[in-house]
């Protein structure tokens, strides 16, 4: 710039108060400038994080103070912008611009193993609950060192306490699971029908999904030992 518009303009800033204004233009212009490019680059919020107003939340909602004063972003646009649930068994959901939960992750692992010779529970996909862990040793089964036992005596080193629970054709004989003897002047597993002894093999007396005579090691029947 040249002429008589750039010597206007050099007098005027030969004087203090011009000097000042021009300053505080040129700050104020390149104040500006910054502030643009922060914004641009600012990370929107999702819900449940601290906030001071709307236009920092990435569903532009910053709810009302609590009463430690503190404003948090709510609402929401997709289930990403909501919290991850702290229930394994759930999965974050945005309706509207509202945040929920709602069953999901089958196959994950949401609670402890019942002990050594079970799964841990694992997530259905179709309920929030995580399932009640379970041992896979039914009956008179005992876990120890990794598997299931049969434990027919408080002498065995994998008994631990409490009464025996003795299987079909067996009572609990001091400490320890006995051969029953002669039922009704018939051996265990039949009946005295008449003087006869009947098999009756096809009866769960037990209720452990085998018949008698037979005992459920990890879903599979089979025969008890005839004596201990």
């Amino acid at each position: 710039m040249e002429g008589p518009k750039f010597d206007a303009w050099t007098r005027a800033l030969s004087h203090p108060r011009s000097r000042r204004g021009a300053l505080a233009s040129v700050l104020g212009l390149a104040a500006a400038s910054v502030s643009s490019r922060v914004h641009a680059a600012q990370v929107l919020r999702k819900p449940g994080e601290i906030c001071r107003k709307d236009g920092e939340c990435a569903a532009n909602v910053c709810k009302a103070a609590d009463k430690l004063g503190r404003r948090y972003c709510g609402g929401c646009t997709t289930a990403s912008d909501c919290p991850i649930p702290a229930n394994p068994c759930a999965v974050a959901t945005c309706i509207g611009v509202i945040c929920g939960e709602t069953a999901g992750n089958a196959g994950a692992v949401c609670g402890a193993a019942a002990d050594a010779c079970s799964t841990a529970p694992s997530c259905t996909g179709n309920s929030t609950a995580c399932p009640t862990a379970a041992t896979t040793c039914a009956g008179p089964l005992r876990c120890c060192n990794g598997s299931c036992r049969l434990v027919m005596s408080t002498t065995d080193a994998c008994y631990t306490s409490g009464p025996l629970a003795c299987p079909e054709c067996y009572h609990q004989e001091g400490d320890a699971c006995v051969l029953d003897g002669l039922v009704n002047q018939c051996e265990c597993c039949f009946t005295n029908v008449g003087g006869v002894c009947v098999p009756n093999q096809a009866v769960d007396n037990d209720g452990d999904g085998c018949n008698c005579g037979f005992l459920n090691v990890g879903g599979v029947c089979v025969p008890i030992p005839p004596q201990f």
